[in-house]
């Protein structure tokens, strides 16, 4: 009898611990700012820069980009999805977006940058942009679709040169880089420290730095001759878009 009952007593504690461990977390609600810089300026559109290490001057006028696939992994390796698909345009400024995730620690954060070909239409003959919303990420209204392409354009870049600043403050050169096409498509994650709190509140920023999407270290593009890609020139699409990774940081 006294076997039963202890046998009993451990059955209830193992079923409690069990239902402890199974025990829904609480949601947190998580804000990421997406941030601009250029080196260690701010970057403001239409400002004119020193392109470094050509002694150009540099003024981007149009910058839009896509993130896609954003997810946050906890320290246990499980995924959590954020958001399928951001547009962002660096006039804006800082661009937020919120959404909940589950409360717990959080140790890297996936995404992409690009559309990525499921959404992208390029595979689909009944695909039309023009069902979106106009506030939706894939709306035309964002200028991102190449209707004679039919599929998007991943970062957008629109700008002028002045290749001579010493002689003249002539902008004399057309700077147009619009990434797209899936080979250009960048998958990408960072590190992360960060702790959501059960009906708390937190927030990352991710810093694109603007004159890294066109000079890394091993990767410096003569925007004077390489400055034209709409779906074509391969080459310079593929550079901008591994720039465009190393580019980012995070904290």
């Amino acid at each position: 009898m006294k076997k039963l009952f202890l046998f009993s007593l451990l059955s209830i504690f193992l079923l409690y611990s069990s239902c402890k461990k199974e025990e829904v977390k609480g949601d947190s609600t998580l804000t990421i700012d997406v941030n601009f810089t250029y080196g260690d300026e701010a970057f403001a559109i239409n400002q004119v820069y020193d392109y470094e290490p050509l002694s150009y001057n540099l003024k981007i006028e149009k910058l839009m980009l896509y993130i896609s696939e954003l997810k946050l992994v906890d320290s246990d390796g499980g995924s959590h999805p954020f958001a399928d698909i951001l547009y962002v345009d660096a006039s804006d400024g800082v661009s937020s977006f919120s959404a909940t995730i589950p409360e717990g620690s959080y140790s890297r954060m996936e995404f992409a940058i690009g559309v990525p070909q499921s959404m992208n239409g390029t595979q689909n003959p009944d695909f039309d942009a023009a069902l979106y919303s106009p506030n939706h990420a894939l709306s035309l209204n964002n200028g991102m679709y190449w209707t004679w392409n039919t599929g998007y354009r991943f970062v957008l870049i629109d700008g002028r040169c002045n290749t001579d600043p010493m002689v003249d403050e002539e902008f004399e050169t057309l700077l147009s880089i619009h990434t797209g096409k899936d080979y250009c498509f960048r998958n990408t994650s960072r590190n992360l420290n960060y702790t959501a709190i059960k009906d708390g509140t937190g927030k990352i920023t991710l810093t694109f730095d603007v004159h890294g999407f066109l000079s890394s270290p091993d990767n410096v593009i003569d925007i004077a001759v390489d400055n034209q890609s709409h779906g074509t020139n391969e080459d310079l699409a593929n550079r901008v878009s591994d720039n465009v990774i190393i580019s980012i940081e995070n904290n």
